[in-house]
């Protein structure tokens, strides 16, 4: 079965980064996208503090494949503007940046600011995603992972807050019908610990709890990242409006 990713917002005219700054000065692939059977698992898993096994290694593999054919179909302003925006590792981006190589960074409008200043900059925004209100985020640090992470609370907008397999299927709509990719909690983030950008607060690598998603924010263009907000704006409001949690 095969579905259609949703055009990106930005397709078509000028670039939104001569509105919009990420930062400011105060303060689908074409055609039809690829589409895997639905994870299954316990899907009321409430009870566990960590993701089952099955729907954490089948939500593994998905997720290298993901991270691969966003390799190969990247964002990219003007030429590919239907590609995936790759918010997951830091690292890809950076190496493709150092490179020439499109992938959400290759481009000639560089977000302004340091990685910390960006991780800020893009929990402010996801603040206030709706106008009225938004999505829980926080920057975060630790060993393996360095500047410019920011984690969201995304169980809200899963058909079962309370369910792995719901933050799953969350997460397989995100890349494969809006093309944006962030990295599951379910999966397990890296070495050690993150913490909290205030230093206070250590947490496991392991997320005790379903619906919560890592993204980089640091090597990307700007344009890139305004269209993986808006992307990510788009089909939230549609799950808020469909999950009557507003």
């Amino acid at each position: 079965m095969t579905s259609t990713r949703v055009p990106s917002p930005a397709r078509a005219g000028p670039s939104r980064t001569q509105h919009r700054r990420l930062i400011t000065h105060d303060g689908a692939r074409g055609g039809a996208a690829r589409r895997h059977a639905p994870v299954h698992g316990s899907n009321r898993d409430d009870d566990s503090s960590s993701c089952p096994p099955d729907v954490r290694a089948m939500l593994s593999a998905r997720y290298a494949d993901a991270v691969r054919r966003a390799a190969d179909d990247p964002f990219v302003p003007y030429e590919n503007a239907n590609g995936i925006v790759n918010l997951a590792e830091c690292s890809t981006t950076l190496r493709t940046n150092l490179g020439g190589t499109p992938g959400g960074g290759g481009w000639d409008d560089p977000p302004e600011g340091t990685p910390d200043e960006l991780a800020r900059a893009t929990v402010a925004e996801l603040g206030a995603l709706f106008g009225q209100g938004g999505v829980e985020a926080t920057a975060v640090t630790g060993p393996g992972l360095g500047p410019g992470f920011v984690r969201l609370r995304l169980a809200q907008f899963q058909d079962d807050p309370r369910s792995w397999a719901s933050e799953a299927e969350l997460w397989e709509s995100m890349v494969e019908t809006y093309g944006v990719l962030l990295r599951p909690g379910a999966i397990g983030w890296r070495d050690g610990c993150v913490v909290t950008d205030d230093g206070d607060e250590s947490e496991p690598t392991d997320e005790s709890e379903p619906g919560i998603f890592l993204a980089c924010v640091a090597g990307r263009s700007e344009e890139a990242l305004l269209t993986g907000m808006d992307r990510l704006r788009t089909q939230l409001l549609q799950r808020k409006f469909l999950h009557g949690r507003w």
